[in-house]
């Protein structure tokens, strides 16, 4: 069994695929740019005794790309005017993880469903959960019996409807995704 903490950079790609909803359903958005902002959160962990390469682990991890002021295409109508909007997007994730179960070098991959909390804030605030999927590589060092430091990447993606974004009944859909690195410490039990 571990526990860990993380601490790192997130690098989202562009909020793609934005729809309309509710009393906006049929008008198209072109692709909003969002910020690199730091991530940090924790994971707890168990690998199985008689296969020790097979293990399970929580995570959760916390990040604010924000939504930078931008102009940005609208089907059918033409062009508007994105202001800057606060966005923080949380991510509680179950991992199947696989290891290589080495004395001191454990390199190891995994992934698994993700539930996902964003909120947003411009106007007014907004928020979305929904379900998506968490994907992470990386390498652990057992520096001193019980302690170990890591270096990790994780990859996730999800949808977020946020349906009240423009006002009440004013909402929108889009596709979030974003790369993880990160470093961290972890003690083993």
């Amino acid at each position: 069994m571990y526990i860990a903490g993380e601490l790192g950079g997130a690098f989202p790609g562009e909020l793609s695929n934005v729809k309309g909803t509710g009393n906006t359903s049929g008008v198209t958005f072109g692709d909003f740019k969002i910020t690199n902002s730091f991530v940090y959160g924790g994971k707890l962990g168990y690998f199985l005794e008689s296969y020790n390469w097979l293990g399970f682990e929580v995570e959760a991890f916390s990040t604010t790309p924000h939504i930078k002021e931008q102009t940005v295409q609208v089907r059918p109508s033409g062009t508007s005017k994105q202001r800057d909007a606060e966005l923080r997007v949380t991510v509680v994730a179950a991992n199947l993880v696989m290891r290589y179960p080495g004395q001191i070098w454990q390199p190891y991959v995994g992934g698994g469903p993700a539930l996902i909390y964003a909120k947003g804030t411009s106007a007014q605030s907004d928020s979305s959960t929904g379900v998506g999927l968490n994907f992470l590589s990386g390498l652990r060092v057992m520096v001193i019996q019980h302690f170990a430091v890591l270096a990790e990447y994780k990859y996730v993606g999800a949808t977020f409807e946020f349906k009240n974004a423009f006002g009440p009944g004013f909402g929108v859909e889009e596709d979030y995704n974003a790369s993880h690195v990160v470093a961290g410490v972890s003690y083993h039990f």
